[in-house]
Order: structure tokens, then C-alpha cells, then sequence
């Protein structure tokens, strides 16, 4: 009986041969993902090997080698701090569109293992896990499809929608990539446009929350008594077009029907014939402590009621 094992492994020794020999790369069977560090390839270490997993593996060597070939390492390891996970995440994801195009012009057979491996795993984010992943990285794919042109990307919410048009002009200068150096400069530019976006709307909420705070104080404070609200209802009625202070405005209902030959004193206590005690109410003292009202002395009113 044929051990497909043994003939998967080596068939891949075979291949870290060839690797070895022509680019001075090494591979290892380890752990249970595939990396490279530029110089060697660790590929999963698996005991059952169906066909599928084999194929899967053939894609990760090639994917691994395009990264040993034509990516700038120490570019990757220049990662600036602000959002560094992201950033990170979101130019591995660009790099690797960038090395497997070189990779496939160079060797076309290698589109035989990384298509379908690109397609398993990007047609399984797409749909059902799409909606369980954290936006970031949502956002990640979102801009891997754009650039690769597929079209198997699930319509965006409002956030993402408005993220991808303000980096629109970023991504599109990735198609004239040359070397990692120039994927990273974009990768940091998106981040800054996202991460700067999402302070902003922080920022946003904080003041409106702020606002609807003091407007709710504001609109409690009449409650506690009814004096309170009937100030203001004065005060608004009697502010437009006249330019008074809230004080003198306060003062009566009828001070509008008073002559203007009224001297000083009369101002200030004054009103039309037959208006109550209650319109003479100190209502504008509440609203404006520097222009108390002053109700006029018993001597004064009979001066006024005689018409002097």
C-alpha cells in the first residue's frame, strides 16, 4: 500500500532542494500554519494528509517562496507604532497580492496551487464568518478584493462603506506597486485616514452627548417651580425686536402701552391702568440678578393713580 504521506514528504523534499539550491531557502515541516521568516519555510506538520490538504500545501510553499523571493523583510519589521496591529495585518494582506502576481508571472504554474487555495478560504470569510469578523479586519478583506477585482465581496455597512471612500485614492495607487517599501508607505497611509476618521467621530459623539446633557438640565430646571417657567415665557415674549435687557422687560405686560414722556422713576414701576399685583411680579430678578425689579412704595403709587 502506497503512504501518500510519505510520498507528499518527499515530493516537498524534493522541492527544499531545488529551493535551497537556487535561493537559499530552507523548508520545515512545524506547528500547524505556514510562515517564513525570509530564509526558511515552515509548513504544517499534519499525520492524515487528504488530497485537499495536500493542494492546500503545495499553495502555501509557493505562497511562502513568492514572500522569500520578494519581500523586503526588514521593511516588514518597519512598522510604525499607531495602529500597529492593523497597519501589520493590512500590509501582509496587500504584500500578498503583490508577490503572488510576481510569483505567477514568473512561474505560471504556480497559479494551479495559489488560486485554489485563495478561493477556499476567501469564498469561507465572504460568507457565513463575514459577519462574525471584528470590522478591522472585514475592512482588510474589503480592500484585498478591490485591488484583486473580486467581485465575491459582500455589500458593505455605512462604517466600512464610508472607511473604503476615504481611502479610495490610497488604494488605488497600489496597482503601480513596485516593492514593499511602497506597500507599506500605503498601508500606513489607509491606517492614518481610518484611525484619524474613527477619533473624529468619537469626538462627534462626545459633543453630542455633551449637548443633549446641558439640554437636559436645562429644559429640568423649570420643573421645580412654576415661577421658573413663566419667566421665560415672559422674557421670549417681549426679547424680540424690542433689544431689552430680560430685567426691564420683566418689570409689566403693559410696559409697551406706556408714553414715552414716562420719566425714570415711572419706568421702573409703571404700567398700564388695570393690570394686576401679579404682573408686577419680580420675575426678572430670577433671570437677571443685576437688574432687580423694585416694586413702587405706597407714595408712589397713589402719585401715579392721580396721573402725576
Amino acid at each position: 500500500m502506497v503512504n501518500s504521506k510519505s510520498i507528499f514528504e518527499t515530493g516537498m523534499e524534493k522541492l527544499a532542494r531545488i529551493l535551497a539550491r537556487q535561493f537559499s531557502i530552507n523548508v520545515v515541516f512545524r506547528g500547524t500554519g505556514a510562515r517564513t521568516d525570509g530564509k526558511t519555510i515552515y509548513l504544517p506538520s499534519v499525520k492524515d494528509l487528504s488530497p485537499e490538504l495536500i493542494k492546500d500545501i503545495n499553495g502555501f510553499c509557493d505562497h511562502e517562496v513568492a514572500h522569500c523571493r520578494y519581500t523586503d523583510m526588514p521593511v516588514i519589521r518597519r512598522v510604525p507604532p499607531r495602529a500597529q496591529d492593523f497597519n501589520r495585518s493590512l500590509l501582509n494582506a496587500l504584500e500578498d497580492v503583490r508577490v503572488e502576481r510576481l510569483m505567477i508571472a514568473d512561474y505560471p504554474g504556480c497559479e494551479f496551487n495559489l488560486e485554489p487555495l485563495n478561493t477556499k478560504y476567501l469564498v469561507e470569510l465572504y460568507g457565513k464568518k463575514w459577519k462574525k469578523l471584528e470590522w478591522p479586519i472585514r475592512l482588510i478583506l474589503t480592500i484585498t478584493g478591490i485591488v484583486t477585482n473580486d467581485r465575491r465581496v459582500p455589500v458593505l455597512d455605512a462604517h466600512l462603506a464610508q472607511m473604503i471612500r476615504l481611502c479610495k485614492k490610497e488604494i488605488a495607487k497600489f496597482n503601480s506597486v513596485t516593492t514593499t517599501e511602497e506597500v507599506l508607505e500605503i498601508s500606513t497611509a489607509i491606517t492614518n485616514i481610518v484611525f484619524d476618521e474613527m477619533e473624529r467621530q468619537k469626538k462627534e459623539r462626545e459633543r453630542t452627548e455633551e449637548a443633549n446633557e446641558g439640554e437636559g438640565d436645562n429644559t429640568s430646571e423649570p420643573e421645580e417651580g412654576d415661577s421658573g417657567e413663566s419667566d421665560e415665557g415672559e422674557e421670549s415674549e417681549g426679547d424680540e425686536g424690542e433689544g431689552k435687557e430680560p430685567g426691564e422687560e420683566s418689570e409689566s405686560e403693559g410696559d409697551e402701552e406706556s408714553d414715552e414722556g414716562d420719566s425714570d422713576e415711572a419706568g421702573e414701576g409703571d404700567s398700564s391702568e388695570g393690570n394686576s399685583d401679579e404682573e408686577a411680579e419680580p420675575t426678572g430678578q430670577a433671570a437677571n440678578p443685576a437688574t432687580p425689579f423694585s416694586e413702587p412704595t405706597d407714595e408712589e403709587a397713589k402719585k401715579i393713580e392721580a396721573g402725576d
